[in-house]
This record gives structure tokens, C-alpha cells and sequence, in this order.
């Protein structure tokens, strides 16, 4: 008898290619309706009406459908995995296992603990935040023990680990049971949180082990979500803090930009920095510089995505400008804050990479024109991340990425895209996913990008850390640099890099699209 017998998973994994993108087309689709219906010139009570309807209901509801469809593309790829690993042979039970106690388990009891204090009432709220910090500790301390335990028996552990994440997740779903109705909203991110953080520690045989910093970031999420709903139980009543939630994306109208050139004496629009001519890689850097000064004004006070246009001969070229954390916030409106970060270093996509998505959706970025994603510090982390996604990719036509003074090293994206990287010498910003490292030892390949290593700013110290990651620094750095006629003047002259290059003011267009994070 021949055939498949049961799942097949690489057409399960089909299946959830085609559920995610088709959550991708929803939400594009809740955009680009939305944009449209504020920019027609239909007026009356009818229009009214529908702007009000689309806003409240018909929006949400197709933002839900999205939700669940990416919710069951995630199911999928998991049952997908869990085929692969039932298929694969593997030693005996309880052969080659760490000794287990049924009785005991450090981390399910530090749970109950949390579960105990908080049942407290108010009083048990310090007791519930001394347990999530002494939590946080004891988890540190297990993932150092783990490291070296990982690096000789992982193979034959990974099952036990599983286990255990999974007697975990099914004590906190029984003890989610008890929490009131008026509360459950908070229990989602939690569980989401949880469930990631299982998979990721959990890979399987023949997976690639997580990265330190990415074990380390989904943690201070799983802790993140679980404060909040320690805190909204001792303090019934009180709205969710969404304390290292990272929400959803939102996306405002393009707004047009004048030129740096002719223009500059006029400054930008109301007061906005205006758009730099791209001629130079130093010029790119500046362009992304001038992002961070949108967030100080309206409408784009949570943070921006500047979109350049370059028309050469062989038809336009795009540059996205990504800029880096913007707040150190557990919870603020701008995506681009310590959530974003601990999001993306955890290796998940986060609000601040789809709302770069959403705006080149919003400013007609074609699918077939060459882009380069510029990003500084965690903007360059999302560009890194959206050129290593094969659905943005199946979007637009990334070719190059630029970034500086961006921990990139763990990052895996197609050798067809060029990647080009600044770093001060003395930045540790750059050094702080440890070159990839994993947690079984190992070191990834290297993400293929071309490092080039810049002088520290004139007058900082290799212990300043501010000056040596500042994003001016930068982009006075890459031009010297390019004037030097060494490594970064090449990469300037590189046909690869020179399409998105020009001295012609009036080649060149630009918008700036208002990014925000709503719960």
C-alpha cells in the first residue's frame, strides 16, 4: 500500500502559507478601504454614516477575521511540526532523559505562588510583584544552568523540556478558568506570550535552537503579560496597563514632503523636516536621521516612516526610512518602544515592522520596483526582519538594506538582497545579540551582510555609550567615511546601491506616513 497516511505536513504548512496571507490581504484590505473612504470627495449624510459604520464595525470585524485566520495559520504550522517530530525516531521513554520528580516542578510552583498571592486581594498585589521578580531572577538562573546542561544533552532532552512547558501552559489555562469575566481580556497576551515562548524553547529534532537574546526577550514578554494580569487582579475593576503589549499597527494619510535642495529655505511641511536628496549612502543615513524628528510633530507625534522616491532611467526606485526606539515606555502609542524591541529581538514581527508595511501599502510602493529598507538601531532590526519575510517579499522587491548601528548578526536574510552595515567601533548596541549565539553554544552563519567597522565620534569614549550609538554621529561617521574613498565609498559606486542614488532634486519625491499602536 502506498500513500500518505494521515497529515501531510508539508501541505499543512500550504495551508498555513495561504491562511497567513490571506490574513495579510484583510488587514490590507481594512487600510486601503479606510484611506480611501478619507480621501474621496463623497459628502453628505450617506458618507457620514459610512465612514462611521466603516470605522466602528466593518473595519474591526475584518481586522478580527485576520486575527483568527493568522491564529489558525500558527495552529497549523504547529500541528505541522508536531507531525515531524511523532514521525521522527527518537530514544525510548525516559531513555537519555534528565531524571524527572512528577511532584515537582520549580517553574509550575513559582506559578502557583503568583496565583496564591494575588488571591490575596489588594494586600497580595506586593506579594504577586516580589513572586514575578523573584520569578525573573530564578528564570535567569535557569537559563545559565540550561545553557551549559544544552550544550551536551539537548538532543535527548528536548522532549522532557516540551513536557514540562506543557504542564505549565495547562496549569495556568486551569488556573486562566478561574479568572472573572471582566478580566479575561487580559488573559490572551498571556497565553499568546506563554505559547511562543514554549515553541521557541521547545524546537524539535532537526530545528534550529532560538538565540540567546531571543529566549531572554520572549521571557520578558511572557513576564510582561503575566504583570498584567496580576496587576488587574489585585486592582479589580482597573483597566488593563498593557504593560509590554505589543497591539496592533495603525497607519495615517502619506504626507507630501518637500525636497531638501531649492526648497530647504522654505523648511518642511508645518514646521517638518524636509527630504533629503539621496546622494550619498551618508545622505540615505541622514534621511533616516530625519525620521526621528517626525515623532515631534503632528500629526505624526507616535512616530513615522519616511518614503523616498528616486525616478531614473529605468523607472522609480524607493527608500524606506526606519527610525530606531523612540520610547522606553512599557506602554506608549509609538510602536518603536521597548515593547517593539523585546517583540523583535524575541524574533516575532512586531506593530513598529507592520506598520513600515502598511505605510508603504498607504504611500503605493509598487510590488516590482527595487526598495532599500534604512534603518537605524531597531529600525534596522525590522528591516532585517521584513527582508528575511518571504511574504513582505512577495509584496515588494527589497534589494537592499542599510543599516546602522543595529544588532543584525543572528539575522537570516536571501543572499539575493544586499546588506550593508555600519557600526562604531566601541557601539555595544551592534554586540548585543552576541554574534547570534544560541543557547545550545552554537554560532548561526553569519547573516551575510558587508560590515564596515567606523571610527568612534571625534571626542567620545569607548564607554559613551549615547555618543557612540547616536544617530547623528552616524550619518557625520558615514560620510567621512565615503570621503576617506575607502570600503564605504565602494559601496556607494555599486550599481546595486547607486540606482537609489541621484543629485537630481527633481528626481526625487518623498512622503512621510504617521505610525501609531493601538490596543
Amino acid at each position: 500500500m502506498t500513500g500518505v497516511i494521515g497529515m501531510d505536513p508539508r501541505e499543512v504548512r500550504g495551508l498555513a502559507r495561504m491562511l497567513d496571507a490571506s490574513s495579510r490581504s484583510l488587514e490590507d484590505m481594512a487600510v486601503i478601504v479606510g484611506t480611501a473612504a478619507r480621501a474621496t470627495s463623497w459628502a453628505g449624510p450617506d458618507a457620514e454614516q459610512f465612514r462611521h459604520a466603516w470605522g466602528i464595525r466593518h473595519a474591526p470585524d475584518l481586522r478580527l477575521v485576520s486575527a483568527a485566520l493568522h491564529e489558525s495559520a500558527r495552529t497549523a504550522l504547529a500541528d505541522a511540526d508536531q507531525q515531524d517530530d511523532a514521525s521522527s525516531p527518537g530514544p525510548s521513554a525516559g531513555e537519555g532523559r534528565p531524571p524527572r520528580d512528577d511532584n515537582r516542578n520549580p517553574l509550575r510552583d513559582r506559578l502557583g505562588d503568583l496565583w496564591d498571592d494575588v488571591a490575596g486581594g489588594v494586600d497580595g498585589v506586593d506579594g504577586a510583584v516580589d513572586t514575578v521578580g523573584d520569578g525573573a531572577m530564578e528564570i535567569g538562573d535557569w537559563a545559565e544552568d540550561g545553557l551549559d546542561w544544552a550544550t551536551g544533552t539537548i538532543g535527548d532532552s528536548v522532549r522532557w523540556v516540551d513536557t514540562q512547558v506543557d504542564e505549565v501552559v495547562d496549569y495556568v489555562g486551569d488556573g486562566i478558568r478561574e479568572v472573572p469575566d471582566e478580566l479575561r481580556e487580559s488573559v490572551p497576551d498571556l497565553e499568546d506570550d506563554l505559547d511562543y515562548f514554549s515553541r521557541l524553547t521547545t524546537w524539535g529534532p532537526g530545528g534550529e535552537p532560538p538565540s540567546v537574546m531571543q529566549v531572554l526577550a520572549a521571557g520578558g514578554l511572557v513576564l510582561g503579560s503575566a504583570g498584567n494580569l496580576a496587576y488587574r487582579l489585585g486592582t479589580v475593576g482597573t483597566p488593563d496597563p498593557h504593560f509590554l503589549d505589543d497591539g496592533r499597527a495603525e497607519v495615517g494619510e502619506a504626507i507630501p514632503l518637500r525636497v531638501m535642495g531649492a526648497h530647504a529655505r522654505e523648511g518642511g511641511n508645518e514646521g517638518r523636516a524636509p527630504a533629503v536628496v539621496p546622494s550619498s549612502l551618508s545622505a540615505i543615513a541622514r534621511g533616516t536621521a530625519q525620521a526621528y524628528l517626525d515623532a515631534s510633530v503632528d500629526p505624526t507625534g507616535d512616530g513615522a516612516v519616511r518614503i523616498t522616491t528616486v525616478t531614473g532611467s529605468d523607472g522609480p526606485s524607493y527608500i524606506v526610512s526606519i527610525p530606531g526606539t523612540q520610547s522606553w515606555a512599557l506602554n506608549s502609542d509609538m510602536p518603536a518602544d521597548l515593547t517593539g524591541n523585546l517583540q523583535i529581538a524575541s524574533g516575532q514581527s512586531s506593530t513598529a515592522a507592520e506598520a513600515v508595511r502598511l505605510a508603504m501599502i498607504e504611500s503605493g510602493v509598487p510590488a516590482d520596483a527595487p526598495v532599500l529598507l534604512s534603518g537605524h538601531s531597531q529600525g534596522g532590526m525590522i528591516a532585517m526582519q521584513l527582508a528575511g519575510d518571504p511574504s513582505f517579499r512577495k509584496q515588494f522587491d527589497v534589494t537592499n538594506v542599510m543599516t546602522f548601528g543595529s544588532p543584525i548578526d543572528g539575522a537570516a536574510v536571501p543572499d539575493t538582497i544586499d546588506v550593508l552595515a555600519f557600526q562604531h567601533a566601541s557601539d555595544a548596541v551592534p554586540q548585543l545579540d552576541l554574534a547570534g549565539l544560541r543557547v545550545d553554544g552554537t554560532v548561526p552563519r553569519p547573516s551575510g551582510a558587508a560590515v564596515v567597522t567606523l571610527p568612534d565620534p571625534a571626542g567620545s569614549t569607548w564607554y559613551d555609550v549615547e555618543a557612540n550609538h547616536d544617530f547623528n554621529a552616524y550619518v557625520g561617521s558615514i560620510a567621512a567615511a565615503e570621503e576617506a574613498g575607502g570600503p564605504a565609498s565602494a559601496y556607494g559606486q555599486d550599481s546595486s546601491f547607486s540606482r537609489f542614488l541621484t543629485t537630481d532634486e527633481d528626481a526625487v519625491s518623498a512622503v512621510v506616513v504617521p505610525t501609531g499602536r493601538r490596543d
